[in-house]
């Protein structure tokens, strides 16, 4: 993915919507991202700057809290979880799709809030840590 796909395919028609419904309720929002090229790109910069995204300076060798990992964590045991029975594994890749949809929609929004909303707490202890080993 590129800047320009990252800007027209993400930020644009799914993030700045979801960002400024946020920001009706919240000042307190800072967009994180990596170093990845279409992050840093000069014209993502540009972008965010034209649609008001504040963003948190973010090291590159910085730990991935992100808390979508925690998404998949949880995604990959209920999987596995469930391919535990021969009966219930996927046999073509339709299947598969399937089931990893059925099980992403299982996931709560309680338990994605929470990660969410753990995030000052991830940042916070890693700064503590000065960028050392966390819970995380």
């Amino acid at each position: 993915m590129n800047a320009a796909q990252y800007i027209t395919e993400i930020l644009g028609p799914f993030l700045v919507p979801y960002w400024q419904r946020l920001k009706e309720t919240r000042t307190d929002l800072l967009l994180i991202e990596d170093g990845a090229g279409p992050h840093k790109a000069v014209v993502t910069q540009k972008y965010h700057e034209s649609v008001s995204l504040l963003r948190m300076i973010w090291p590159g060798n910085s730990p991935d809290l992100n808390p979508i990992e925690n998404a998949w964590r949880s995604l990959k045991a209920k999987l596995q979880k469930r391919f535990r029975d021969p009966l219930k594994r996927a046999h073509s890749e339709d299947e598969l799709w399937e089931a990893i949809q059925e099980e992403w929609e299982g996931l709560s929004m309680e338990m994605l809030n929470k990660w969410i909303d753990s995030m000052v707490e991830r940042v916070q202890t890693v700064v503590s840590k000065n960028g050392g080993h966390t819970k995380w």
